[in-house]
């Protein structure tokens, strides 16, 4: 069941990105970012989160993932009371609830 305190991770990525440097995407750029969005989230105090990469990684994949592994990793360690919700599961259950997913 949803509740009211569900964020989308996607939110907390664009809200946290303007505040690095542009430039290459090292990893401790990459470790920041991820820790930045973790920390946002974590103040939310989010029952649930869904996390998923966005669609269409086209320039850089292994950016992608490295980001993506980064996250769970921030995320577990400060939001460790949040339920982390994959997009399948998500979807799984807007299906379950007679929404188109």
């Amino acid at each position: 069941m949803l509740h009211r305190g569900f964020v989308l991770l996607a939110a907390g990525l664009a809200v946290a990105t303007p505040s690095l440097p542009l430039g290459a995407q090292a990893s401790p750029n990459i470790e920041k970012l991820a820790a930045l969005t973790a920390e946002r989230v974590a103040k939310t105090h989010a029952q649930h989160v869904l996390t998923t990469t966005l669609q269409g990684c086209l320039l850089n994949t292994q950016v992608c993932a490295v980001l993506d592994a980064a996250l769970l990793t921030a995320l577990e360690r400060v939001a460790s009371s949040a339920q982390l919700v994959s997009r399948e599961q998500a979807a799984s259950l807007l299906k379950k609830h007679g929404f188109l997913a």
